[in-house]
């Protein structure tokens, strides 16, 4: 689990409007007051700059368009499982981002990115526990509170959907910034990569 916040941790600590909204994952997309969209990663996302995004987390090589839209397609097929959030930035009227020929549509800018995963347990009477993964704000984007945003919208839909708790492992410079969004050190994360 490698919920490094991605910088987020420098954030402003935003809990305005476009902070603790508990009911933004049931109505997705989700716009906030400073136009940033909350949505689940959809499979035209491949053309953005989601995978770059996450390669400012950790080793995300590319991955072939095909695995791309079945990783999508089988995220939260259940709506119980695997919710991958995306905060999608506003583009100023009539850009496109640099990203897209003059032709094509604007290519939407991934902004931040997190990741809730529901592990269905045995124990605490069968709840389920909450991972948070994969979180990280673009460098463009940080000190913003949109950290804080993703964070608490996931921290709220693990609660929503019966999450007995959450946890997720950061890097040590982060500690803070979970603090924050009121998490708190709990234990000792082991590994094994293969």
């Amino acid at each position: 689990m490698a919920a490094n916040g991605g910088g987020s941790g420098s954030g402003d600590g935003h809990s305005g409007s476009g902070g603790r909204d508990d009911g933004a994952l049931r109505a997705l997309p989700h716009v906030t007051t400073d136009g940033f969209t909350l949505r689940r990663l959809v499979a035209a996302d491949f053309s953005s700059n989601y995978m770059a995004l996450l390669g400012q987390l950790t080793r995300a090589p590319p991955v072939a368009k095909a695995a791309f839209e079945a990783f999508v397609a089988a995220a939260d097929a259940d709506g119980t499982g695997h919710l991958v959030l995306v905060a999608q930035a506003p583009l100023p009227p009539g850009a496109d981002a640099g990203l897209a020929p003059p032709s094509s549509p604007p290519t939407p800018i991934i902004a931040a990115t997190a990741t809730l995963l529901v592990e269905r347990k045995l124990v605490r009477g069968g709840a389920p526990a909450g991972h948070l993964e994969d979180v990280v704000v673009d460098a463009r984007f940080r000190g913003t509170g949109l950290g804080r945003r993703m964070v608490d919208a996931l921290t709220a839909e693990a609660r929503r959907r019966g999450c007995y708790k959450v946890i997720l492992d950061c890097a040590e410079s982060n500690v803070e910034f979970y603090r924050r969004c009121g998490y708190e050190t709990k234990e000792l994360q082991m590994a094994r990569y293969f």
